[in-house]
């Protein structure tokens, strides 16, 4: 897994608190996906073997998805 707090800056503590509520919970080897209004994160994988992202959706361009975003 990679140092999230060293990716995520400043937006790691919501980062943190999203993992700590019970919506967020995972079991087992579940993607993990976290979409706040001001902080998307997708991961999923295993060890040495881990994809994902993570955006702003605030600040994204009117009429652009993170789907357009590679």
């Amino acid at each position: 897994m990679p140092d999230m707090r060293q990716l995520l800056g400043s937006y790691f503590e919501q980062y943190q608190q999203a993992l700590q509520s019970s919506s967020t919970s995972r079991m087992g080897r579940k993607p993990l996906r976290i979409d706040l209004p001001g902080l998307a994160v997708h991961l999923a994988g295993h060890p040495r073997s881990y994809t994902g992202q993570a955006y702003l959706p605030d600040t994204m361009p009117t009429g652009t998805t993170a789907e357009d975003v590679r």
